[in-house]
């Protein structure tokens, strides 16, 4: 019998994090898995099988400790984790092939797939405890039950190799309890924007009920909208002793810091005269020093002509930055609090880079960060207990057949080094406001040259079923709105109509401008080695095909592309 081998090279240490991703599922489906919680750091690898079979699933591993770290998850699309190993004849110095599952070696991991795209994920913890130090150094899947690998499995010939997707090397304190959507903090930065709030709560002040509500009135807001706290009479919310503001309407968002230490507060904000120019931030709940009485903009202050401009100092010590503090990394809630009614905040940025500014005052800023889910008693809903929406093409200009604007037939790099990308999808309602949002992962195909792949929506968030505009954005891509209004089921499985998204939004402003431009020239190589781009990061951002080169068939793709200037 023929046998399919996928290898990983390399060794990878699981960390101790979480991040629940959705994935497309190719395989039989378990409709319903035991109660786990998994909280070790991920590896995910896709792979494209060229039959449908039985697959003897084997890992190359290595135990972290002799006393019982010697056990890993596994998931395969979107089955129930399985896991790896777990008896003590798995040795902390030598590598181990393990084909068996939940300490019994009679139990052999064998899964049925078909041909096609899988996504396997590899996850270091489970409910009770984390599993520090297990490296996992290869994966064989056969379809041939008597082959057993023997050192580095080269007696199973391989025919295709396995790629793990990037993942941030970072480490986390385990979660809470319950499940949460949060925005996840990237290299010391998260932005959001005002109106994506996870709550926002009203309170009667000085008895009046004031609300942060949704502000479309000026022109050139960030996202959808900016927010703004209503109704202006003239109310100004102080500190009580707990260092709350009393009865001040809250805007709160939930963010999975990645890193601990200091985070400066920079808020895009407008308002009409001194007495709306400020706000209070906190952390957790409560404010801190640098966090309380933040100045935010009131229109031609200091001769500004302009309607939004970006601060981050005291209100009464502009010498002070605004800045909260985090002693330990995980999941906090970063609060938005009136001080003065009438004050208006489109965009925050929290960021660990003292020296970060904003380009220009009235610059939107940097694109919003990502959304994760961290935490909970059971792992992210499976498709049937969820609210899933299933993309079975999503094109990106410039790979596969992803084609271009000018030309949809066009033909872009067959190999993406990133085979696996995360997508993020929103749904608005018909007035355009932001009922809820999902995030999950598209695999790339050889046999199509789309992506595929699931986005399960944040289950924290109650959705009805109904008639909705979704818009999905990707790394690098403008966001784009699916085409009509589609319906969507709630706990069901969607499908969603095939998309294309626009490449070359490499600084993630969400727009193709003369700014992309230049960072595509600064890493253009050729004939010269590139002139200004030492980064790895601005590289990959100007990589619009994605194969490792910034040449002419980048710059190409971006000429072709700049009919369309604007993300939806």
């Amino acid at each position: 019998m023929k046998k399919k081998i996928f290898l990983l090279q390399g060794i990878f240490i699981l960390l101790i994090s979480i991040v629940f991703l959705g994935a497309r599922n190719t395989s039989a489906q378990n409709t319903a898995c035991p109660a786990v919680v998994l909280q070790g750091g991920r590896v995910t690898l896709a792979t494209d099988l060229k039959s449908e079979g039985t697959y003897r699933v084997w890992s190359r591993m290595k135990a972290g400790n002799t006393t019982g770290s010697n056990a890993f998850h596994i998931q395969i699309d979107d089955n129930c984790p399985v896991k790896v190993g777990g008896s003590g004849n798995i040795s902390s110095n030598d590598w181990t092939w393990v084909d068996y599952q939940n300490a019994d070696t009679s139990s052999k991991i064998d899964v049925n797939l078909t041909s096609g795209n899988h996504v396997i994920t590899l996850i270091g913890g489970s409910e009770a405890r984390t599993y520090p130090g297990v490296s996992v150094d290869k994966l064989l899947l056969t379809q041939d039950p008597t082959c057993v690998p023997a050192d580095f499995g080269d007696n199973c010939p391989a025919d295709s190799t396995v790629t793990p997707s990037p993942e941030p090397n970072v480490t986390l304190t385990p979660a809470p309890s319950s499940q949460v959507s949060a925005f996840i903090e990237s290299n010391g930065r998260v932005v959001m924007e005002a109106e994506s709030h996870d709550r926002n709560i009203s309170r009667t002040h000085d008895g009046t009920e004031q609300r942060w509500q949704n502000d479309t009135t000026l022109d050139n807001f960030s996202g959808d909208r900016a927010k703004k706290a209503l109704p202006n009479v003239g109310s100004v919310a102080l500190l009580n002793s707990s260092g709350v503001p009393s009865n001040s309407p809250e805007m709160i968002y939930n963010i999975n810091f990645t890193q601990a230490g200091t985070y400066y507060i920079w808020t895009r904000s407008s308002g009409v005269d001194a007495d709306t120019n400020s706000i209070h931030a906190g952390l957790d709940a409560v404010t801190q020093t640098n966090s309380s009485n933040l100045r935010t903009y009131f229109r031609g202050y200091q001769g500004l002509n302009t309607i939004w401009r970006w601060y981050s100092e005291k209100s009464q010590d502009s010498a002070t930055r605004a800045s909260i503090t985090i002693d330990t990394a995980g999941i906090h809630t970063f609060h938005i609090w009136m001080r003065e009614d009438g004050a208006v905040v489109d965009k925050i940025v929290l960021t660990k880079d003292a020296a970060w500014q904003p380009p220009t005052p009235s610059d939107k800023g940097p694109v919003e960060s990502q959304r994760g889910l961290f935490g909970g008693a059971s792992p992210t809903p499976l498709p049937g207990t969820a609210t899933v929406l299933n993309f079975s093409s999503v094109k990106l200009h410039g790979i596969g057949s992803g084609g271009a604007s000018s030309n949809p037939t066009l033909q872009g790099n067959p190999n993406p080094i990133t085979p696996v990308k995360s997508l993020v999808a929103e749904i608005y309602d018909s007035e355009g406001s932001l009922v809820t949002s999902g995030q999950g992962n598209i695999v790339f195909s050889k046999t199509t040259g789309d992506f595929s792949g699931k986005v399960i929506l944040d289950p924290n968030v109650p959705f009805v079923s109904g008639d909705y505009l979704v818009k999905i954005k990707t790394d690098k891509f403008l966001k784009r709105q699916l085409g009509g209004i589609i319906t969507i089921n709630s706990g069901s499985e969607n499908n969603m109509p095939q998309v294309a998204l626009i490449a070359g939004d490499s600084n993630g402003d969400g727009l193709l401008s003369v700014l992309d431009w230049n960072v595509l020239l600064d890493c253009f190589s050729d004939l010269e080695p590139a002139k200004n781009c030492a980064d790895p990061a601005k590289k990959s951002s100007a990589d619009i095909s994605d194969d490792g080169n910034v040449n002419q068939d980048d710059l190409t793709t971006f000429l072709a592309e700049i009919s369309v200037v604007l993300g939806d």
